[in-house]
């Protein structure tokens, strides 16, 4: 299991993946009202610094998973 890929990302003592926080921003403003009509511009940027994070590690029937890393959409 040490030298499995996301290894370093885990506490095998205690069978446990490390702690870890992802940061995220997001924000928003209705560009155009309309009576019938709105238009919302959106940004969004997920897992802000961009650290590679494991949430399950090893397991037998679904395998290791590993967060993404930083995404930006708008």
């Amino acid at each position: 299991m040490r030298n499995a890929p996301g290894a370093e990302r885990v506490n095998l003592d205690y069978q446990r993946v490390k702690l870890w926080a992802v940061f995220n921003f997001l924000t928003g403003v209705d560009w155009l009202r309309r009576d019938r009509v709105t238009v919302l511009l959106q940004f969004d940027l997920q897992n802000f610094t961009s650290r590679a994070f494991a949430y399950n590690f090893g397991n037998p029937f679904e395998g290791t998973h590993f967060g993404h890393p930083r995404l930006v959409n708008g």
